[in-house]
């Protein structure tokens, strides 16, 4: 019993140094949020670690489609929705339900628009982005109408424009 322990505690520390290893060798920006008069309008703060690879602006490039991706779900703006996804993109919900290309996309958000009565209120409370090179990762934990939740989206530049390839929704 005593060997399984330190097994297990050996398999913990691997991971975490890899972990770290891994971590240490990305380009990252953790996002915190500040307090806001406005709960609908979180303002977030940013710290950035640029690689010499990766040029500030790709950065604030993909923080400002995050931004603009959760102002149109606000605003229910599904042509400035749409405008921020690949042709190719995939949504998969956190219902499991798949969604391949601009128009089933935009049928999924149409029908969430319709039912969701009232203020879509949205508020990012911890966001991590990764850029490398010309594709990017970002991990959002928000709370959406009192509903906590993970927003994992890849991005892509296509054409010298950052935008969202797959989007990963995810429930607590």
């Amino acid at each position: 019993m005593r060997v399984k322990s330190w097994l297990t505690l050996g398999l913990v520390l691997i991971v975490i140094v890899g972990g770290a290893a891994y971590l240490g060798s990305r380009s990252e920006v953790i996002i915190s949020p500040t307090p806001t008069t406005s709960p609908t309008t979180p303002t977030p703060t940013s710290t950035t670690t640029a690689t010499p690879t990766v040029p500030p602006n790709d950065t604030d490039a993909v923080n400002q489609l995050l931004s603009d991706f959760h102002d149109s779900v606000r605003s229910r703006s599904l042509d400035n929705l749409l405008s921020l996804f690949s042709d190719e993109a995939v949504l998969t919900t956190a219902d499991q339900l798949r969604f391949t290309g601009k128009t089933q996309i935009g049928g999924y958000f149409s029908y969430m628009f319709r039912r969701l009565k009232g203020e879509i209120d949205i508020q990012v409370t911890e966001a991590t982005v990764t850029v490398e090179g010309s594709r990017a990762t970002a991990r959002l934990r928000i709370l959406t109408n009192n509903e906590l939740g993970v927003e994992f989206f890849e991005l892509a530049k296509v054409k010298g424009r950052w935008m969202i390839s797959t989007l990963t929704l995810f429930k607590f």
